[in-house]
């Protein structure tokens, strides 16, 4: 993959600034534009509170553009899509289709059938697409794949997690009910927010057989989109449960998987690992690493190995339909049958 010289930025929001900081440093020399819809969001520290010293403009050499005609035309090699979850695929066709390489704001489409449509215009561009799922990155799912993988806790028994922030404290300067994650209309919800689990799933041991999921709408916070979910998926062997919630106090990203001959337990949000291998080997393990880490090390990946970039599409079109289900046994309240002759193509 060719090191960028020019790079679009679509959505400069408080993940699309991080992507610009992280750009900026990585590639001092690339020049860059942005083309805002709207200017919601002020420029940002790295710690999120805003900087009313400067301006992005300032700060971080860029050119904003009044129109994505003015933008295109100065030919970016690399488009960085950051923008509500409804108008992700939308973006990340039309950059597609002018031959960039794109690096996408996860979920990366709001249905399957977007998901399908990116792929396709992929298949059919000199650009790649690679969707910011930067927590596959973190070092503990880094090491417990590779104990799944080398099957060192035996046969699959059970797994469990737990995902759960406080959304209305993510960014003080603005009004959580304008997030597009708490409006219908901008692709929101908590099955698509927090959707990086069910990518880490998916990877890890496929699509089950079945799912059966319920909901809780949040209009008592003033949102019209769902704020919690539980749900059981039934992969034959084994079930998977999975709570989602982005309402509560307190906040944790948390999996355990069991198998009959180990377990292992990972805390993703104190960065911490336990595990008992089948080898009788039980340890911990610790990794400080920062989220600015993980979307270095996802970078590094998508500049460095087309073969990871390509492998991802399964797993994308694979966790959309997911989704689509979960959100299907929500509103019937029944379970749903999963049929992966239903997945589009993707080699």
């Amino acid at each position: 993959m060719k090191i960028p010289k020019k790079i679009l930025f679509r959505g400069l929001g408080g993940a699309g600034q991080r992507h610009l900081r992280l750009m900026r440093h990585k590639f001092p020399e690339a020049e860059m534009f942005a083309c805002r819809g709207v200017k919601n969001t002020p420029l940002l520290n790295a710690d999120f509170s805003i900087n009313k010293n400067s301006s992005l403009e300032k700060l971080y050499n860029l050119k904003v553009c009044k129109s994505l005609g003015e933008a295109y035309g100065y030919e970016p090699d690399l488009v960085v899509i950051s923008m509500p979850s409804s108008i992700l695929a939308g973006e990340s066709i039309r950059a597609l289709q002018n031959d960039c390489d794109v690096i996408s704001e996860k979920p990366g489409a709001i249905n399957l059938r977007q998901g399908g449509e990116i792929v396709s215009a992929e298949l059919k561009s000199k650009g790649m697409f690679l969707l910011s799922y930067q927590r596959q990155h973190h070092p503990i799912v880094c090491k417990a794949r590779s104990f799944i993988d080398s099957s060192m806790i035996g046969n699959m028994m059970n797994i469990r997690i737990s995902v759960s922030s406080n959304v209305p404290s993510w960014h003080p300067y603005e009004d959580y009910r304008s997030l597009y994650a708490c409006r219908k209309d901008l692709g929101g919800g908590v099955i698509l927010t927090e959707i990086h689990e069910l990518y880490f799933l998916v990877s890890l041991v496929g699509l089950p057989k079945s799912v059966v999921a319920f909901k809780k709408e949040g209009t008592s916070f003033g949102i019209d989109v769902e704020y919690m979910v539980s749900a059981i998926f039934d992969y034959g062997t084994f079930l998977v449960n999975f709570d989602i919630c982005f309402m509560q106090a307190k906040a944790e990203r948390k999996i355990q998987i069991n198998g009959d001959s180990g377990w292992i337990d990972l805390d993703l949000v104190e960065g911490h690992m336990e595990y008992l291998l089948k080898n009788g080997v039980r340890d911990a393990y610790i990794s400080d690493i920062s989220n600015d880490d993980m979307f270095i090390s996802q970078l590094e990946m998508f500049f460095s190995d087309s073969t990871m970039v390509i492998n991802q599409n399964e797993y994308f079109l694979k966790t959309l339909f997911l989704a689509d289900t979960i959100k299907e046994s929500c509103i019937t309240g029944r379970m749903q049958m999963i049929d992966q002759s239903l997945l589009p193509g993707f080699s």
